[in-house]
């Protein structure tokens, strides 16, 4: 449930990907779709999923996947995608729908595995803060521009204290906000902007200190703790991970607490369940876009603790109109 269709690394930019990954097995033919379209029908299964096609420039804006929902060239009756997502948002049928939205108060955890390996990553931000400014702000400064906005941003996350590679912590917060948490911000804020039916923000704060099953994926057997990208999911379907918790345990009031949030949602349009009685969960009004539901070992509203960054990353933004 963390994230949004406006994030920039879940909407690919149009740059051919179809014929570079049939370049990369081989492909000498022109980029005429047709072609590469019958020379990748041709290949074995396993080819389509095994390449590595990001190029420099890619990796430098952290695009994490070679393909993803594109703006669709071709308008027809079949196309899903005739805009990007940030575009449709203003005028989309689903305004006219009451949602449920929100993020986990340590997202950055999914980088925790990269990060550990590859330090240098941390260090190519260090040398190039700009790396970790929105996308959708970079046509519209200069350079030296962006440089200060990215050291500027550096300088929120990590205050008076030099940015070092062995301040991985601090990097991963930052990635929580870079990859996941700014753009559920900005539909929020659109979603305030353009429609009138409800929105419930959440911020999904429960740490268990065994049932987070991505925190364990993504960290391994390293002692971290935090709620990490996708932890919410543990608690609402079994995997092959799971096991059965006790019945007067947190986690399984946890788990009855999002089910019973859920299903109640899908049945009447409204969050308010038996579940979490007395507790009455309010929609976001214009005027505080950061009041959310936080589901702890406890549940209350509260000003999101993000709000201060995702504040300071909204002024990145010369125009409105860039930001929702």
């Amino acid at each position: 449930m963390s994230g949004t269709a406006i994030s920039y690394w879940a909407n690919m930019p149009q740059t051919d990907m179809a014929y570079r990954l049939a370049k990369f097995h081989g492909y000498a033919g022109e980029n005429i779709d047709a072609e590469v379209l019958s020379f990748l029908r041709k290949l074995e299964p396993e080819k389509l999923v095994k390449h590595s096609l990001l190029n420099e420039g890619e990796r430098r804006k952290l695009y994490l996947f070679s393909f993803g929902p594109i703006t669709e060239p071709y308008i027809s009756e079949h196309c899903v995608l005739p805009k990007r997502p940030f575009e449709l948002l203003k005028d989309s049928w689903s305004n006219r729908l009451p949602i449920i939205i929100g993020g986990n108060s340590f997202e950055g955890l999914y980088m925790y595995n990269r990060l550990k390996m590859f330090p240098q990553i941390m260090r190519s931000i260090i040398n190039d803060p700009e790396r970790i400014l929105p996308e959708d702000i970079k046509d519209t400064h200069t350079p030296e521009e962006l440089r200060e906005m990215g050291q500027k941003i550096l300088k929120l996350f990590f205050g008076e204290k030099e940015p070092s590679d062995r301040s991985l912590f601090k990097f991963l917060d930052i990635y929580g906000f870079k990859l996941f948490w700014h753009d559920i911000h900005r539909t929020v804020l659109a979603r305030l902007a353009y429609t009138k039916a409800p929105t419930y923000l959440y911020r999904f704060d429960f740490d268990s200190p065994d049932f987070n099953l991505y925190r364990a994926r993504y960290c391994g057997n390293d002692p971290v703790r935090g709620v990490s990208h996708a932890d919410d999911l543990s608690y609402m379907f079994f995997s092959n991970d799971s096991w059965k918790v006790d019945l007067d345990s947190a986690e399984y009031k946890t788990i009855k607490r999002l089910i019973g949030i859920l299903t109640t949602f899908a049945s009447n349009s409204n969050p308010d369940c038996d579940e979490i009685e007395p507790f009455v969960w309010r929609p976001l009004e214009k005027n505080d876009p950061n009041l959310a539901l936080n589901i702890s070992y406890d549940l209350r509203m509260m000003e999101l603790p993000e709000a201060v960054k995702l504040n300071a990353l909204d002024e990145l933004f010369k125009y409105r109109e860039q930001l929702y």
